[in-house]
């Protein structure tokens, strides 16, 4: 079970002189949504990057940032003039000082900063789909073992809190078995009380208090629940994506929860009820974590 908060950095310096800087970051979100930062020279790279890490990753918003630089010798080899770009804007800047009769120069502080002046080092040629593959795999890598340690505190924190749950199901078990007796006895008394002349061993008169009796029996709702709990810890022990299963059985729980809670209205399983949904709402902001 792994969580979908994480982040891995990683860094390459290549022989020709080339550095790369991958920064992944997760962050929760029920569906997959990569997005994928690069500098114009890597933008190449982006289908590539974003189809290997929807390969690695299931769920979760993942933001991926890429940076380059080159030192100083590939620099100082690959950056040159483009001397006929600069005399051209030397000579239009010229014609218009001419013809608009003013004064000034272009100086080369100016002219270094114009387009096409200087050249710098195609990065395309130095860096190729191995190269960056190896470098993001590195970043994820690192962002994948955080994810599965926080997968696995998440994992030790829903399993005390099933341990909860399940005690208090212990608890009002015992109790609520009694009130389909209890309402079955209150039954009886007030139809005497009322003064009805029924033949409690007429078949047709138990059958319509069994019923009656069978509305607050939560014997079916305790089963389920256990079933529920154990569900959940089988798949907390899975290692793919289960994210979206937890929250579906959190769901579940809930449903059970509240059927019991309407059948059994007792003072001495309402508290029970109450504190089970407490702990399930926690359960639930963990499961969102959850990938």
């Amino acid at each position: 079970m792994k969580s979908m908060t994480g982040f891995g950095i990683a860094e390459l310096n290549t022989e020709s002189g080339v550095s790369l800087k991958v920064n992944i970051v997760s962050y929760n979100k029920k569906q997959l949504d990569i997005r994928v930062l690069l500098p114009k020279e890597l933008l190449l790279f982006e289908h590539i990057t974003r189809k290997f890490l929807s390969g690695k990753i299931s769920r979760g918003s993942v933001s991926v940032r890429i940076s380059v630089a080159t030192n100083a010798k590939l620099a100082e080899a690959s950056v040159s003039f483009n001397k006929s770009a600069a005399n051209a804007y030397l000579k239009k800047s010229r014609e218009l000082c001419t013809e608009f009769d003013i004064s000034g120069e272009l100086n080369i502080n100016t002219l270094v900063t114009l387009p096409g002046v200087i050249e710098e080092p195609d990065i395309e040629h130095f860096v190729d789909e191995d190269i960056m593959m190896s470098v993001i795999n590195s970043a994820l890598e690192k962002l994948l073992q955080m994810r599965k340690n926080e997968g696995e505190a998440l994992k030790k924190d829903i399993a005390s809190r099933l341990i909860t749950l399940s005690e208090i199901v212990n608890k009002i078990e015992p109790e609520a078995d009694t009130i389909p007796q209890q309402q079955h006895k209150r039954l009886m008394d007030n139809l005497r009380s009322a003064g009805l002349d029924l033949n409690i061993n007429d078949e047709r008169v138990m059958k319509e208090i069994i019923i009656f009796s069978d509305r607050y029996d939560i014997s079916e709702e305790i089963t389920r629940l256990r079933s529920h709990f154990i569900q959940f810890r089988e798949l907390m022990e899975k290692d793919g994506p289960v994210g979206r299963s937890l929250e579906f059985l959190v769901q579940e729980l809930q449903r059970e929860i509240n059927t019991l809670g309407n059948k059994a209205i007792h003072s001495k399983v309402s508290p029970g009820v109450v504190q089970f949904k407490t702990e399930l709402e926690k359960i639930r902001e963990q499961v969102q974590n959850v990938e």
